[in-house]
């Protein structure tokens, strides 16, 4: 196997799915092999806390990053993981609206906002 290397976390491969299906596929064959996976979206917290013995695959979400739909008069999106905070807040400003979550990071995709308990929406 080829070795791909994020520092610090090296795995034996890595994918980047462009659909959610195929995010979907990558996690089910993944979990059938019983493969090591991480799943990562901008990749800029892989070096946060131990890095695990064993990676056999690295999913980037970095290809999941669109707004899919914006009902603007109702106030609601539906985005991608891999979207970043930043690149969905300068779409909604067209309509003079954002996302109110607070992040120390730009670049925080929406998937780490919401999973990675990172971003705080304001009250």
């Amino acid at each position: 196997m080829t070795q791909v290397s994020s520092e610090p976390i090296t795995a034996s491969s890595k994918e980047t799915p462009a659909t959610p299906e195929e995010l979907a596929a990558l996690l089910h064959t993944a979990s059938d092999a019983g493969n090591q996976t991480i799943v990562s979206g901008g990749g800029t917290k892989l070096d946060w806390g131990r890095p695990p013995a064993r990676v056999d695959l690295l999913i980037s979400t970095s290809k999941l990053n669109r707004i899919v739909a914006h009902r603007y008069g109702d106030l609601t999106a539906t985005i991608q993981a891999g979207a970043s905070l930043l690149d969905v807040n300068l779409q909604l400003a067209a309509h003079r609206q954002w996302l109110p979550i607070d992040t120390a990071f730009d670049r925080a995709t929406i998937g780490f906002t919401q999973m990675g308990g990172e971003g705080v929406p304001w009250v």
